[in-house]
């Protein structure tokens, strides 16, 4: 999960592309959505036990592009993004008892047994001007695979 994460960071046209404080035109949307997002859907399809990779961002001049890129008023009332803002750029590891759906949908998608552990992180590029919020996150029952029983994942406790 880190070292996804720290992919889709260091794709520098992507977080060009998420920090242009500028209208784009229709032929750079298209290039976007074409490299860009493609290449970080291709980065979570062949990682199969990834459930997301997604990027909240408060720039006003990026469209949300399901399923990656999403404006951070979707999530800025969750605990873990203050939390990620707090610090700075260094990984939030969180453990969710539920997969939130981040789009509103007329019927419900979650399926049960939905516990998560999400990797969140700040992209600040250049150093201080804050891009948004990374995250990357697994099922629990495919990050404890392994490790633990069913049974010891539903009774342990995560901070």
């Amino acid at each position: 999960m880190e070292n996804v994460a720290q992919m889709v960071i260091s794709d520098k046209k992507f977080i060009d592309f998420i920090k242009n404080r500028n209208e784009s035109t229709t032929d750079e949307l298209i290039d976007f959505n074409l490299n860009g997002v493609v290449n970080i859907v291709r980065l979570q399809n062949s990682n199969p036990n990834i459930e997301h990779i997604r990027l909240f961002t408060n720039n006003p001049y990026i469209n949300e592009i399901w399923p990656i890129v999403f404006n951070e008023s979707r999530v800025s009332d969750k605990y873990w993004f203050k939390k990620t803002n707090e610090l700075n750029g260094r990984a939030l590891w969180y453990f969710q008892d539920k997969d939130d759906e981040v789009v509103d949908r007329k019927y419900n998608a979650i399926p049960e047994n939905s516990a998560k552990i999400m990797l969140l992180r700040e992209i600040n590029y250049p150093e201080n001007e804050h891009i948004g919020i990374i995250e990357v996150d697994m099922l629990l029952k495919n990050f404890f695979l392994r490790c633990m029983s069913k049974h010891q994942i539903l009774h342990h406790k995560f901070y």
